[in-house]
């Protein structure tokens, strides 16, 4: 395949297949949350859990699990992922 064809193959027709995809949407938007200065160090990787279980009266007892993984990118800056279930 040529040069030429690569970059109009690119430039045209992955353009184009986006409108294949159905959108997607989340519960909620992204969004940035700032804290103190108590963050985790740089280099370290931070795991938690929190564990929720419920049995209220009159409806369904239910079982909730969030886990959080947390990594020091630098002194200033974290990323976190939540996953929940």
């Amino acid at each position: 395949m040529s040069l030429r064809r690569l970059i109009y193959c690119l430039a045209v027709c992955l353009p184009a297949s986006f409108h294949l995809v159905p959108p997607l949407a989340a519960q909620e938007p992204p969004y940035f949350v700032t804290y103190s200065d108590v963050l985790e160090e740089p280099g370290n990787l931070e795991l938690a859990s929190q564990n929720l279980y419920a049995a209220p009266k009159n409806t369904n007892p239910f079982y909730s699990q969030t886990v959080e993984m947390e990594y020091g990118v630098t002194a200033w800056y974290t990323a976190e992922f939540y996953l929940q279930g």
